[in-house]
C-alpha cells in the first residue's frame, strides 16, 4: 500500500508538534543549519573499522590550519542550538539538503548540487516524536561507533554475505545540555542487489 504509512507504522501519523514538512511521509527537501564547532570543544568518535570517506568529505573541515566539525541541525531544533549558533560564528561555505527516511531524524543527506553522494545523519530530534524526544547523547553517540567497529571484525570474520549501515562517527557537543548526531554511509557493496530504503516504498506519491 503505496499511501498508508499511517496505518503500516501509526506514530507517523502523530507525531506530535513536529511539522508535517518533516515527516517522513512528506517526502519533502530541506536545507539544514550547520555550524563549524573546534572538535576539541566535541566528544567526538570515529571509527577505527570502517572507512571515512563520507566524514572526511562532508563533516571535517579545516580553516587555516585548524580543525573544525560540520555541526548539522534540524530546522526545528534551531532555537534549541541558539547559544551554539551565537558562540560560532565562522560561515560555512557549503550548503546540505534533506529528507526524512522512515525515521523523522534520521535523514538522507547531500551537499546542495551534489545529488549522487547522499549518505544519513541520525539527529537529535527534541520535539515528540512517537511520544518521545530523541536526544543522541555522549552514551548512544559512542556506542553506535564502538559498535559498529565490532559487527566490521565479526563480518570480516565471517562468510561476508550479509552486510550493516555503518554508523562511521559521531559528534556531541562537550559543554552544555546539547545532543548530537551520528554519521551513516548508505551501503554501497551490493552488485547484484538493487537496495531501496523503506521509506521510497511507503511514501506519498506527488503524481
Amino acid at each position: 500500500p503505496i499511501n498508508d504509512s499511517g496505518r503500516l507504522i501509526p506514530y507517523y501519523s502523530n507525531t506530535g508538534k513536529l511539522p508535517k514538512h518533516y515527516t517522513p511521509h512528506s517526502s519533502q527537501l530541506f536545507e539544514l543549519q550547520t555550524v563549524l564547532i573546534p572538535i576539541e570543544e566535541l566528544n567526538a568518535n570515529f571509527s577505527s573499522e570502517s572507512n571515512l570517506e563520507t566524514v572526511k568529505e562532508n563533516v571535517m573541515v579545516e580553516i587555516d590550519g585548524k580543525k573544525f566539525i560540520r555541526f548539522f541541525i534540524h530546522p526545528t531544533e534551531s532555537n534549541t542550538y541558539v547559544e551554539l549558533s551565537k558562540k560560532y560564528t565562522l560561515k560555512d561555505s557549503k550548503s546540505y539538503l534533506a529528507t526524512p527516511t522512515s525515521s523523522a531524524r534520521s535523514l538522507v543527506v547531500y551537499e546542495k548540487g551534489k545529488p549522487d553522494k547522499p549518505f544519513i545523519i541520525k539527529l537529535t530530534l527534541s520535539l515528540p516524536t512517537g511520544g518521545a524526544a530523541r536526544i543522541v547523547n555522549d552514551e548512544k553517540a559512542t556506542r553506535s561507533v564502538a559498535v559498529n567497529d565490532l559487527l566490521e571484525k565479526i563480518q570480516r570474520d565471517s562468510d561476508n554475505r550479509w552486510d550493516f549501515m555503518r554508523e562511521t562517527a559521531s559528534f556531541v557537543p562537550k559543554n552544555g545540555d546539547f545532543g548530537g548526531y551520528i554519521v551513516r554511509d548508505i551501503p554501497t557493496t551490493h552488485k547484484d542487489n538493487i537496495v531501496i530504503p523503506l521509506f521510497s516504498i511507503i511514501s506519498n506519491r506527488k503524481n
